[in-house]
């Protein structure tokens, strides 16, 4: 399946992207993705677009060409182009909740599929570019949701809370 566009957008009251994504069939899937899955895949293609530098490179001067090719590509795209929806929409017109998450290099491509809760799955094969685009589509989604800025404990900050209460 090829991917012909897609937009994420953050929807406050169910804490979730809604992703629409159109595709070169004249289809439209209609997807709900949570945060832990977001996130990880944003690991995920960082993590590949990494790994695949390292092959020519050391591991920092991969670290940072991948931050310069994303900024580079993050110059190029625009963001603001309206999405055209379609009315063919082979799960219907309700989101579908993305299960899971794979990830697998084939060649100079990466197979990306999405495991949904009604038990289909969707798989595209992206050209690296591609798949940095929908990193900086979800990486900029997900700073509008305040994913990326929640606090995180740590084991330093746990003596100041409170200890636990058992109810007996």
């Amino acid at each position: 399946m090829i991917f012909q566009q897609i937009k994420a957008s953050y929807i406050a009251d169910e804490d979730r992207l809604l992703l629409r994504i159109s595709t070169a069939n004249f289809e439209e899937f209609r997807l709900w993705m949570t945060r832990r899955l977001c996130l990880y895949l944003l690991l995920e293609i960082e993590s590949l677009s990494i790994n695949i530098l390292t092959e020519k490179h050391s591991e920092l001067s991969a670290k940072t060409i991948d931050s310069f090719n994303q900024e580079t590509l993050e110059k190029q795209i625009n963001f603001d182009t309206n999405y055209t929806p379609i009315n063919k929409l082979p799960f219907g017109a309700e989101p579908v909740l993305i299960k899971s998450i794979t990830m697998k290099k084939i060649e100079n491509k990466t197979a990306l599929s999405l495991v949904l809760a009604n038990k289909k799955t969707i798989t595209t094969h992206m050209e690296s570019t591609a798949l940095n685009a929908i990193r900086l589509l979800f990486k900029r989604t997900s700073i509008q949701a305040g994913w990326l800025t929640m606090p995180v404990i740590n084991k330093a900050n746990q003596t100041n809370l409170s200890p636990a209460i058992n109810l007996h």
